[in-house]
C-alpha cells in the first residue's frame, strides 16, 4: 500500500515519512481512500513513536476529483491514534470558479508551513 506521493525527511541514515498525498481521479467510485490514508498515517507515527520522537504527528493531503481534504494524525494517549480534519478545498474545474483558487491557495500553504515547522521540530529534537 503506497501513497501517490509522500514527503520525508531523512536524519542520520533513517528516513521519516511525514506527509503523504492520495490522488483519485474525477468521477471515480467512492473507495477506501480514508481508510487506506489512516491505515498509512498509523504505520508512520508508529515508527515515529518507536524512535522516541517527542510529540509525533503526521499529515496526508487527499485529493478527491476536485475536492480535497487535509488531515493530522496524533496519539493522544498510549496507543490511541486520533486523526484530525485540518480543511476541506477545492480545485477549480471550469473558469467561472477561480475565485476558490484564494482558499486552494490558503490551504495548501497552511500545509507547507505546517510541513516546514514539523520538519524543524523534528530535526532540531531528534537523537543523532
Amino acid at each position: 500500500m503506497q501513497p501517490d506521493f509522500t514527503a520525508f525527511t531523512e536524519v542520520a541514515g533513517r528516513r521519516f515519512d511525514l506527509f503523504v498525498v492520495e490522488v483519485k481521479k474525477p468521477q471515480q467510485p467512492k473507495g477506501q481512500d480514508l481508510v487506506k490514508v489512516g491505515f498509512m498515517l498509523r504505520q508512520m507515527l508508529t515508527k515515529l513513536v518507536e524512535e522516541k520522537i517527542e510529540r509525533p504527528q503526521v499529515y496526508a493531503l487527499i485529493v478527491d476529483g476536485y475536492e480535497c481534504t487535509t488531515y493530522k494524525m496524533v496519539i493522544d494517549h498510549q496507543f490511541i491514534f486520533k486523526l484530525i480534519e485540518i480543511s476541506q478545498f477545492l480545485l477549480p474545474d471550469r473558469m467561472h470558479k477561480i475565485p476558490c483558487l484564494e482558499t486552494t491557495v490558503a490551504s495548501l500553504y497552511q500545509i507547507k508551513v505546517i510541513d516546514f515547522t514539523l520538519l524543524r521540530e523534528f530535526t532540531d529534537g531528534i537523537i543523532i
